[in-house]
């Protein structure tokens, strides 16, 4: 499923949309003008027209998705609902929002070929593609196994050992991240003063 997930994704980048006579579904996309009012006046800032949404994506305004999901060209849809981050002190106001929907369309994907893979991405065929993204796969999971192994191992000792380090062992990596910080800003030309007067 996530090889599969991975291709799609690829395929929607070079995807296209075309006017389908229906009404709309999750992953369609809709040509609509949007217009918002408090108490009847118009909120210029939130008034759009001719956007292309994709339903279901959630990026427009809250609850426009439901609404959008069934609707045909020329429906009007009207609903309530909060401003959208990005309008400052109004963000989260209840407004009313109205959707005229002029086209729904429909997203085209091309087929997964052995042509299409050699021509739009750095493998021949369909099968290298997918052996090559079931090795990054492996190796993502992987990496993911090894860092969780050992943030558990740590974890462990960290319970079972009560150990008190000596003085001297935390001076001398002090001294020694004193020393490598100097030798930074001796490559700078600055000297110690130089920093505390820039850092304040």
């Amino acid at each position: 499923a996530d090889i599969e997930d991975q291709i799609r994704r690829m395929l929607e980048q070079f995807g296209t949309v075309e006017e389908v006579e229906r009404s709309a579904g999750e992953g369609d996309f809709v040509s609509v003008d949007l217009e918002a009012s408090k108490d009847g006046e118009a909120i210029e800032e939130a008034m759009a027209e001719d956007i292309l949404y994709e339903v279901g994506s959630g990026l427009l305004v809250e609850g426009i998705d439901e609404h959008l999901t069934g609707a045909a060209a020329g429906d009007v849809v009207e609903f309530s609902g909060p401003l959208p981050t990005g309008f400052g002190d109004r963000a989260g106001e209840e407004v009313d929002y109205k959707v005229t929907i002029h086209e729904v369309k429909e997203r085209i994907l091309p087929d997964l070929t052995d042509e299409w893979v050699d021509e739009n991405t750095e493998f021949d065929t369909v099968t290298e593609l997918q052996e090559a993204l079931e090795g990054q796969l492996a190796d993502a999971k992987l990496r993911s196994a090894s860092r969780e192994y050992s943030e558990k191992a740590l974890s462990t000792l960290r319970d079972q050992i009560d150990i008190e380090i000596p003085e001297g062992l935390i001076r001398a990596e002090m001294d020694r991240h004193l020393h490598d910080f100097l030798h930074r800003l001796e490559e700078a030309e600055l000297n110690m003063q130089d920093y505390f007067e820039a850092s304040g």
